[in-house]
């Protein structure tokens, strides 16, 4: 009896090709829509950051009868008449911090976002720089997930350093940073000015002056050692920015992105100014949602940003706003509608 072997019929490399393109296909057929629904987490937990913030900072009124202050700031750099013209980015550099603050809004919540302990270490007969080691702790709830981690990375350099300002970043902070700002509405300049009557700046080590011509009308929440109560939102809480996203710039354009949850000012103030609102007296140093570098909103995510209203909701707003709209809605008492957004 003659035994016969049997094969089995294999795979022919034609069929394997073909089936290894079947799962290629699959694979790019799924990856979008694997990478949307990651983007859609990352967004909901981004909202959600701003909703904590915005019940930290409703609590902080609550206890003690009005929004913290922009910046607590001493310095200034002169002035003339009615004129007086905050620092706080320089008070909050300085390597001669006797008395001096220079310190954020974000600083005064820490304690109604749980962060008590980052607080209680905050030595407040100093300044920023004389926290540093404070300063450089990295906040979870600060970060945007689609921008970074809830660690900031090391050479993601923060430009605060010993000489705030300077071309010539020396030792800055390594980390410390934050996604999100608090609105000063239709300012002008890069945040370090404000008085009674209107914004005014030199902007960060620049040596020309940007002046505004702002009512007290055209504020937002947050500005230089404010003070601002629920009852001065007049435009209604659900018609006025709080909070939002901020822009943060790549590239060659990376050093104009100030960063850093602690020091007050231009790393976690935004303005609605745009250059498109000269009827609205705008000054044209921001460029909207996604466009500015000092003092821009915007995010990572994709056609806008998200923002905090003062009512505590959150809204994500497209990056093509009306100017004049986005202008308005930025100010707490500008008598003037807004419109739909």
């Amino acid at each position: 009896m003659t035994n016969k072997r049997k094969y089995q019929k294999g795979f022919t490399l034609i069929e394997l090709l073909v089936v290894i393109a079947i799962i290629a296909i699959l694979i790019a057929l799924l990856l979008p829509a694997v990478q949307s629904a990651r983007e859609a987490a990352r967004r909901s937990t981004c909202k959600n950051n701003l909703k904590q913030i915005g019940l930290a900072l409703h609590n902080y009124h609550e206890t003690h009868g009005a929004f913290p202050p922009g910046s607590i700031v001493t310095l200034t750099n002169g002035g003339s008449g009615n004129t007086v013209r905050w620092r706080d980015w320089m008070e909050a550099g300085s390597m001669s911090p006797v008395s001096y603050h220079g310190t954020s809004w974000m600083l005064q919540i820490l304690p109604f976002v749980d962060q008590a302990n980052v607080y209680n270490q905050w030595n407040f007969n100093t300044n920023v720089m004389g926290n540093r080691a404070v300063a450089e702790t990295d906040i979870p709830i600060f970060y945007c997930p689609t921008r970074r981690s809830k660690v900031r990375k090391v050479d993601q350099k923060l430009q605060l350093d010993e000489t705030p300002g300077s071309t010539t970043i020396t030792n800055p902070f390594q980390k410390g940073g934050n996604d999100y700002g608090g609105c000063k509405g239709a300012g002008n300049g890069f945040g370090d000015g404000f008085n009674g009557t209107g914004h005014e700046s030199l902007g960060v080590g620049a040596s020309s002056e940007w002046m505004g011509t702002f009512s007290g009308g055209h504020l937002g929440i947050f500005y230089p050692n404010s003070d601002t109560q629920i009852r001065d939102v007049k435009d209604g809480t659900t018609n006025t920015l709080m909070t939002g996203e901020m822009q943060r710039l790549r590239g060659n354009d990376a050093s104009l992105s100030l960063d850093g949850w602690a020091a007050g000012g231009v790393a976690n103030i935004f303005d609605t100014d745009t250059a498109g609102s000269s009827s609205e007296n705008g000054s044209g140093n921001n460029q909207g949602i996604n466009g500015g570098q000092y003092e821009a909103p915007g995010s990572d995510h994709e056609g806008g940003a998200h923002f905090g209203m003062a009512d505590g909701s959150v809204r994500f707003i497209s990056e093509n706003i009306d100017n004049t709209t986005f202008n308005r809605i930025g100010t707490a008492d500008g008598d003037k509608v807004a419109g739909e957004f």
